[in-house]
């Protein structure tokens, strides 16, 4: 809900007290839950270990705590893996890869919505974030529905396999989202109401999720104690490309509009 709600917030807050409040709101949020984040109770099985370890050893309990690696060590592994996964292992390459186009055809309607919706249905700066809400509720529809499809491909025989069942969804994520794409891009034009290509964004989110989900658990499944460094190669592509999308949505976008 985060690149949905951005624009919604961030387009009233510019409208009335200004761009930099903005920045503001981005810190008192991540303050606010940077807080919460502190009282929040532990839950990494080997760090509870080693808590209790030393709890038995104050009260008298003879129990050898579970070895700790040095921080240097830590840190090494932590630098050093993913970059190793990301050229060896080519699952996880391959999917980090099309996470990484979906999040950046993602972030490519940040520059989109403000060429269509602005200049082509005269929508104000604030009003402009609201066609993002069809993305929004497809998100959390898609995340909702994700649940429900994988229990129905994990019945199926041909799907009896748990991992096979995690990418059953996403399947049809991948069926879905170029035609909303297509959709979006079909309709954004004077002679099309306004709400029909935000009606567009409702099956891309929704698609955007299941594939996001089927391939995320995948990842993690398949990679169990591997699996945060899995993580680090598919985050550090999704948010290159998002960085590097917008910087050519102009472009690509401004000649087909009219």
């Amino acid at each position: 809900m985060g690149p949905v709600l951005g624009p919604i917030v961030g387009g009233y807050v510019t409208e009335t007290v200004g761009w930099r409040w903005t920045i503001w709101v981005v810190m008192i949020f991540s303050g606010v839950v940077f807080v919460l984040q502190c009282l929040a109770p532990e839950t990494y099985g080997p760090i509870l270990l080693y808590r209790k370890a030393i709890r038995l050893e104050k009260e008298g309990v003879n129990v050898l705590p579970p070895k700790t690696r040095p921080f240097s060590e830590i840190l090494a592994t932590a630098l050093k893996r993913p970059p190793r996964m990301l050229f060896t292992e080519l699952f996880v390459f391959f999917i980090s890869l099309y996470a990484a186009f979906l999040f950046g055809l993602l972030f490519f309607f940040f520059l989109a919505f403000p060429l269509v919706f602005t200049p082509i249905y005269g929508f104000s700066l604030g009003s402009r974030g609201l066609a993002f809400i069809g993305i929004g509720l497809g998100t959390v529809t898609g995340n909702v529905s994700f649940v429900f499809l994988f229990q129905w491909f994990l019945k199926k025989p041909r799907f009896s396999n748990l991992m096979n069942a995690f990418l059953g969804p996403a399947m049809i994520g991948s069926v879905i989202l170029p035609i909303s794409l297509f959709w979006f891009g079909w309709t954004s034009r004077k002679a099309v109401h306004w709400i029909v290509p935000i009606i567009a964004g409702f099956p891309f989110g929704f698609s955007m999720m299941l594939l996001f989900c089927g391939t995320s658990v995948y990842l993690s499944t398949t990679y169990r104690q591997y699996a945060a460094s899995a993580f680090a190669v598919n985050s550090w592509m999704r948010y290159s490309f998002a960085a590097a999308f917008p910087l050519f949505a102009t472009q690509s976008t401004f000649p087909f509009l009219f």
